[in-house]
């Protein structure tokens, strides 16, 4: 996490997405205290055109350019991809000045919890060991209809804080 931190001091917004991807999401695990009351459930995302221009150049849109010569990637996972950035760029604060590595690390744990509850707030769960390899994996829709997968995906204890939004989605799409 300390070199997400430094990092995240350099380069701001985009890098606390990517701090959360790679250095283990640290605000799913509910004694944290992370509180996502304040976001209501969000509909699933309506497909994406075929013509659909992805509006950022990130890190994570460069790995589903080269997820394309592993299987298809959709205009819809990008435009996905957009609308979460575009929500966590509206609901992230700025990183304040001044702070020492004790505040920027209680600025980037809260950040987390931000980026946790937009995720959560749109159904992104922990679906299990092996069903998500890729972003693109990550980012198509997937049905829990046996029930088996589902009473799974409920008793993780990565879904813990998300208990709630997964019934109200029941079966899915997650």
């Amino acid at each position: 996490m300390s070199i997400c931190l430094s990092t995240m001091r350099r380069s701001g917004f985009v890098l606390i997405l990517l701090c959360f991807l790679s250095c283990g999401a640290f605000a799913h695990e509910p004694d944290l205290g992370r509180n996502c009351s304040g976001y209501a459930y969000a509909p699933a995302f309506a497909t994406a055109p075929a013509n659909y221009k992805p509006r950022y150049a990130t890190i994570a849109h460069s790995f589903l350019d080269s997820e394309r010569y592993v299987g298809p990637v959709t205009p819809t996972e990008y435009a996905i991809l957009d609308a979460v950035l575009d929500e966590a760029k509206s609901k992230l604060k700025p990183i304040p000045a001044g702070l020492d590595d004790a505040g920027y690390e209680k600025f980037a744990v809260e950040s987390l919890k931000t980026i946790d509850c937009i995720l959560v707030s749109h159904a992104f769960v922990y679906p299990g060991i092996g069903l998500v390899q890729l972003l693109s994996d990550g980012l198509d829709s997937t049905m829990f209809t046996d029930s088996r997968y589902y009473i799974a995906l409920l008793n993780s204890p990565h879904n813990a804080g998300r208990v709630s939004f997964i019934e109200q989605r029941k079966p899915g799409p997650y």
